[in-house]
């Protein structure tokens, strides 16, 4: 062989590797750039989702919920709810001292921890710490042994700015002192109930007036007229608990004329409360519609205690 084709073969071979040496280059893959998001083979080595490794994410001290927590607030412990087995109660440091003991209901504007005092129906000593307490103080009163409520409770706050709070199963009255002006012996034992399944000695009567009407009844006991006016507090979901709709019409049945008539028209709180005053005790019809046949207040009887005398 010639020097000349020797020289020429070995320039064909050294262009050869050149280009072969580029087409491999052009084609190896390459890290994509979108989002810093690595190939996949990474993603199936690492067993991370998009092959995406975070420094911390194999550290258990920062270990994450999967999701929210629903419903809970920064000072909220789900597990400290638990721990108390306290439906809505939810342990605080001094919670574990009897002299902090609190009502276990949500109170619509007032947390438990800022009433002024707790006490029992059937505390001996109900009437005296009342009367200790400054004006404008938040008085809760559990019935937990008994539902009568002395009339010396009402003296006590009368002319004041004390409020009352009273649980009574689903039902929270609220007396202020101002509003107190027939200080007597009431129990405040309410049944919350469909029309239904109501043991009102008025069902029958009731049935004929909402007719076909979805309706949930508050049967009070026979007090009559009250100490004076009570603001009565239950929660939506107690007596709609299908329902979602925010207003409702609230009635009181007058037994001496044999009618419903109107007296207001809550809307749901944020904390889930329909509330509205009343004035004396009887059965009162709530409905998720107006009763066309209900008596309005303008047009009310001078015997309705909240349209007229009683």
């Amino acid at each position: 062989m010639t020097k000349r084709v020797k020289n020429m073969l070995a320039i064909f071979v050294a262009v050869l590797a050149v280009g072969t040496a580029f087409w491999a280059s052009a084609n190896t893959p390459e890290e994509s750039e979108d989002f810093g998001i690595a190939t996949a083979a990474e993603a199936i080595a690492t067993g991370t989702p998009g092959g995406v490794e975070r420094p911390d994410d194999n550290d258990p001290d920062n270990s994450k919920p999967s999701g929210p927590i629903i419903g809970v607030g920064d000072k909220e412990d789900p597990s400290e709810e638990k721990a108390t087995g306290t439906p809505g109660f939810v342990s605080r440091p001094d919670d574990n001292d009897p002299s902090n003991e609190k009502p276990n209901s949500i109170i619509i504007g007032i947390g438990y921890k800022d009433m002024d005092l707790v006490k029992d129906t059937s505390d001996a000593d109900l009437v005296k710490d009342i009367e200790a307490q400054p004006n404008s103080s938040i008085i809760g009163i559990k019935c937990s042994v008994s539902y009568t409520m002395r009339t010396e409770v009402f003296s006590a706050i009368q002319g004041t700015t004390k409020t009352i709070i009273l649980q009574s199963g689903l039902v929270e009255w609220r007396f202020n002192g101002r509003d107190i002006n027939n200080p007597k012996e009431i129990n405040v034992k309410v049944e919350v109930s469909t029309l239904q399944y109501t043991s009102s000695s008025n069902k029958t009567l009731l049935s004929r007036l909402v007719k076909d009407k979805s309706a949930s009844v508050l049967s009070f006991a026979n007090n009559g007229v009250l100490p004076g006016k009570a603001n009565i507090l239950v929660k939506r979901d107690d007596l709609f608990p299908h329902s979602r709709q925010n207003s409702f019409w609230v009635y009181y049945f007058n037994k001496m004329r044999n009618q419903l008539e109107f007296i207001a028209n809550p809307t749901v709180s944020n904390d889930g409360y329909l509330g509205f005053d009343i004035f004396h005790n009887s059965d009162y019809i709530i409905t998720e519609s107006p009763i066309a046949n209900a008596v309005q207040p303008s047009t009310g009887s001078k015997d309705n205690p909240h349209t007229g005398g009683y």
